[in-house]
């Protein structure tokens, strides 16, 4: 399958903001070190490929220990944020 393209027109280009700004908000950003989604969500976005690919993580941990883990890793997130600013 070829990739489509924006049109010659250029008047489809609110067809692809979505996938645009998911780009956006998923690359490192040089002010913070982080892309906007790890900084919201405490992990990385799930890309079509990492469907594909056998998940590694540890399935068995519960939900208060799944919640702390997001938890502390928010936090510390937060505070490198305001380091690299």
């Amino acid at each position: 399958m070829l990739a489509k393209g924006v049109r010659p027109d250029q008047r489809d280009w609110s067809e692809w903001l979505p996938c645009i700004t998911f780009c956006y908000n998923a690359a490192e950003h040089s002010a913070t070190k982080f892309s906007p989604f790890f900084v919201f969500t405490g992990r990385s976005p799930i890309w079509t490929i990492d469907l594909m690919i056998p998940r590694k993580d540890n399935a068995s941990r519960s939900v208060p220990e799944y919640v702390s883990e997001v938890t502390q890793k928010l936090e510390k997130v937060s505070d490198l944020v305001r380091e690299n600013l």
